[in-house]
């Protein structure tokens, strides 16, 4: 679980854990975190209309999404909607660990 891989970073707070992009607004709202790490597609469908709407919540969040989906018009979709990254989940979660450690906007993929 990525949680697992980026809890060890220090002054890192995980503020929580969704598995829905309405789950992952709530929380983005009750939290206000600095970086938010959203999969592709959530248990309600697919992340990307919910970007807008994560960082209409929350004004210079970061967001970085990671998919098996390594499909170049995708990966225009969730840059295009405003995430900093996109991320291949095969690559395993070091270049998430990284991202979010640099706190560095990118589009990666």
């Amino acid at each position: 679980m990525l949680a697992d891989a980026l809890s060890p970073l220090p002054g890192l707070e995980i503020s929580g854990v969704a598995d829905t992009c309405s789950e992952a607004l709530a929380l983005v709202r009750t939290h206000l975190p600095a970086i938010v790490t959203l999969d592709l597609t959530l248990k309600d469908g697919s992340s990307i209309p919910y970007i807008p709407k994560l960082l209409a919540a929350r004004p210079g969040l970061m967001i970085i999404v990671f998919s098996l989906n390594v499909d170049p018009v995708i990966q225009a979709k969730v840059l295009q909607s405003g995430a900093a990254h996109c991320f291949d989940k095969t690559q395993g979660a070091d270049p998430i660990v990284e991202a979010v450690k640099a706190g560095t906007v990118t589009t990666s993929f």
